[in-house]
């Protein structure tokens, strides 16, 4: 196909153009065509200013909750590209044929917990299902941080797993095209409750001159904060998702 000598790109929030049409407009930028891209809102519309500044104050804390989510996520996607078979070592059989049923060819509507019958029940599973992930991260913090790690290593190697095996056996189509629209507020909402319990731990694990009684309710606040961002994405990931 033919790319005209001008394409205008128009989205309704900052990251849409790059999701959903990210390919076309390589291409077309590639090929030399003038591109513009209109937005229509900017990210104060999905996380505020006081929680974006919190979490750049608690980048390290961000950083290796992002590193703990992402670092297995990847790992598996490629382990599972050289040796297809170790997706049994993370995820049962049984699970497996029921998420690769989901994204079969012929499917009108793909994902999880797509027996439900009405849009507000779909948006009601998803709202459960990454509220409980987000509360694990967090709550996680109380046994010095390592419960986190626990959460977001494991979710991590789970979503790699499958996101891995899907790809292999050829429904990398469906399920990336599926996700692409959510996955990022959602993923980016369990980083930000990860980042959270990371900071509780770690107010228990070195309170400094302060009693650990102390240091966890000074760390209390950033931590909320940062909760608050994540309750903001997750919300916005199910009504995409829905």
């Amino acid at each position: 196909m033919k790319l005209p000598e001008r394409i205008l790109f128009v989205g309704a929030h900052c990251d849409d153009i790059e999701l959903c049409a990210g390919g076309l407009l390589a291409r077309a930028c590639f090929a030399g065509s003038t591109v513009g891209v209109l937005v229509f809102s900017d990210h104060r519309g999905v996380l505020d200013e006081t929680t974006a500044r919190q979490a750049r104050r608690e980048w390290k804390f961000v950083l290796a909750s992002g590193v703990a989510l992402f670092g297995p996520f990847l790992a598996l996607i490629a382990a599972i590209e050289v040796h297809p078979d170790f997706v049994y070592y993370v995820v049962a059989p049984d699970t497996l044929a029921q998420v690769q049923a989901m994204y079969a060819p012929g499917n009108t509507r793909f994902g999880a917990g797509r027996e439900a019958d009405t849009d507000l029940a779909m948006f009601g599973f998803y709202i459960f299902n990454n509220v409980r992930i987000d509360l694990q991260c967090l709550a996680g913090g109380i046994f010095f941080g390592l419960g986190t790690l626990f959460f977001l290593v494991v979710n991590g190697s789970f979503l790699g797993a499958i996101a891995g095996h899907l790809t292999h056996v050829g429904l990398g189509v469906n399920f990336w095209g599926f996700v692409a629209g959510h996955s990022a507020p959602e993923l980016m909402g369990a980083v930000l409750s990860g980042a959270a319990g990371l900071r509780i731990g770690h107010a228990l694990v070195a309170p400094g001159r302060l009693t650990r009684g102390a240091a966890l309710r000074a760390a209390g606040r950033p931590a909320a904060v940062l909760v608050y961002g994540a309750a903001i994405l997750t919300t916005g990931a199910a009504v995409i998702d829905e």
